[in-house]
């Protein structure tokens, strides 16, 4: 049995959901793959709790 890999892209802004998009338009839907984008007003501590939510499985 193979294990699935998860992957977490993390950018500045949207790019890494609209990177995330662009390769689903190529190779198609992704399971286990999540992004998280950080925006200037962003609070680091809740940055943390929602990387450690996203990786969770």
């Amino acid at each position: 049995m193979e294990k699935e890999v998860a992957i977490l892209l993390m950018s500045h802004g949207d790019f890494a959901k609209e990177a995330r998009n662009s390769a689903e338009l190529i190779v198609g839907s992704q399971r286990n793959i999540q992004t998280l984008g950080v925006h200037l007003e962003d609070e680091l501590t809740e940055l943390g709790n929602e990387m450690k939510e996203l990786i969770r499985y």
